[in-house]
């Protein structure tokens, strides 16, 4: 029976490939996740106003009020891509509904 070995460049050009198609999907299923909360929530709530991403002004003071346990709250500590600080019980029935 044969082995085969791969060359270090095609080892490189797959360890790239994989890294790069696993970060896309995470970045679409965020993506998709906020889009799904945004066309699940009625209109008379909308959960717009609930929804933080880093990109909100408001995004680390309400994160800074979420976090109970202050050993969470350090630079190394992997942060949340959105925070949904429910307004009304449909929020939290969108949030569970895609998840």
């Amino acid at each position: 029976m044969e082995m085969i070995i791969l060359k270090p460049a095609v080892i490189s050009l797959l360890s790239v490939l994989v890294l790069y198609i696993s970060w896309s999907w995470r970045v679409n299923s965020h993506e998709s996740f906020h889009q799904c909360l945004l066309d699940n929530s009625p209109p008379s709530h909308p959960i717009f106003q609930a929804i933080h991403t880093p990109q909100n002004s408001s995004y680390s003071s309400v994160l800074q009020s979420y976090i109970r346990n202050l050993r969470f709250n350090t630079s190394s500590t992997p942060k949340p891509v959105l925070i949904v600080a429910a307004m009304h019980e449909s929020h939290v029935q969108a949030a569970i509904k895609n998840n």
